[in-house]
């Protein structure tokens, strides 16, 4: 029997294709975006559709846990100085922009390491209000002082030159290993001067990368991408990914060994909001491929929350992966509220403390995790 995808996972995308005609994506998401412009794709939903479209230099390999960075347009990690304070990135050759009007003849050109220096200085260009600047801020030597002097691109950054066509130097101004994740960010994804210039503001809904996937629409309510024709030469390597035959066998993804990437022909995400809603598409059988459980329905799937399982009818049509959310939820106290916070009254200032305290040790977790999260969680 033929299973469908039951519960969020990056594993599950590669298992819901059909093995037939053109191969089609069909996925949700919670909430839709409203750009695709990297330096403005601050939520999931943003991001989703950058780094489908856009290369990063890094990405994390897609199977493995605990999470580990691999190359994706560099060549290689980087070359770190014996300071920790210099990195020389080098980037793949061969690889182009998607073929788009705003390119000589329309034919899309190679992606240089020119392409990676511009599309970091956008953050730091105030005329685009990125929202993705802090990454970068105080950390890169030069950047705020290109900025102050008015965002001039034909200025060169001191701490941020292309040395030749496919070789980025980094300059830090103190020690920060966590910057080569910001690389696998969509915030740095690596784009064109010449098609923001032609399409301004517009390079929100007209995004133009060299990624695994096209635009072909885009509105509040769904996106379609379709395979870039023009995508580099690559393929599934399994143990690249960090395949593990325990964690991950089962569900048929040794069959992909050495397929060509992108797997897919086309991906279409639905933006919906309602968890219901979801639910009621994911089990229609010919709409979106996989979803997670809403509550509403928890008892209704789950034959067990401890350890989680799926009730027979459930396993016997759907494949099932579920994992800890690394979330977290608080409560808190507004410590400038005269009833809970400190005040100058020492007196008072002893009472509210008191009451604080009395409301913490009242505050029953296992209740709450019960009552809003159907008994599934810690």
């Amino acid at each position: 029997m033929r299973r469908r995808i039951l519960g969020i996972s990056l594993l599950l995308v590669l298992l819901s294709v059909p093995a037939y005609g053109v191969k089609v994506l069909k996925y949700s998401e919670r909430g839709s975006p409203t750009t695709i412009d990297p330096a403005q794709a601050a939520t999931t939903y943003s991001n989703l559709l950058v780094t489908s479209i856009y290369d990063t230099l890094y990405e994390y390999k897609y199977l493995k846990i605990p999470y580990e960075l691999k190359p994706n347009l560099a060549e290689g990690m980087p070359k770190i100085s014996q300071d920790g304070l210099t990195y020389t990135f080098k980037l793949k050759k061969g690889v182009f922009f998607t073929d788009d009007p705003a390119f000589k003849d329309g034919k899309g050109r190679e992606v240089t390491a020119h392409d990676f220096v511009y599309s970091i200085k956008r953050h730091f260009d105030p005329k685009n209000r990125s929202q993705g600047a802090w990454l970068w801020r105080g950390r890169i030597e030069g950047l705020e002082a290109w900025k102050k002097a008015g965002a001039d691109y034909n200025k060169e950054v001191s701490g941020l030159k292309a040395v030749d066509k496919y070789t980025v130097s980094l300059r830090l101004t103190k020690p920060y290993p966590q910057i080569i994740y910001t690389f696998a960010m969509g915030f740095s994804a690596v784009m064109a001067k010449e098609v923001v210039d032609k399409y301004g503001r517009e390079i929100s809904i007209k995004p133009v990368g060299s990624g695994p996937f096209k635009l072909a629409s885009f509105n509040p309510q769904k996106a379609v991408l379709e395979k870039n024709p023009k995508y580099r030469e690559d393929s599934l390597d399994l143990k690249r990914e960090g395949f593990d035959k325990a964690r991950h066998g089962g569900y048929g993804i040794e069959a992909l060994q050495d397929k060509r990437l992108p797997l897919v022909d086309r991906i279409e995400v639905s933006f919906i909001k309602q968890p219901v809603a979801r639910w009621n598409s994911f089990t229609k059988g010919n709409e979106i491929q996989f979803s997670s459980i809403p509550n509403e329905q928890v008892d209704n799937v789950l034959a067990s929350k401890d350890p989680i399982s799926l009730k027979k009818s459930y396993a016997d049509k759907y494949h099932f992966r579920s994992s800890p959310e690394f979330g977290f939820v608080y409560s808190g106290f507004n410590m400038a509220s005269p009833e809970f916070g400190i005040v100058d009254d020492p007196v008072q200032n002893k009472k509210n403390k008191a009451l604080r305290c009395a409301i913490r040790k009242a505050f029953n977790w296992p209740q709450r995790i019960n009552r809003f999260y159907y008994g599934i969680g810690k």
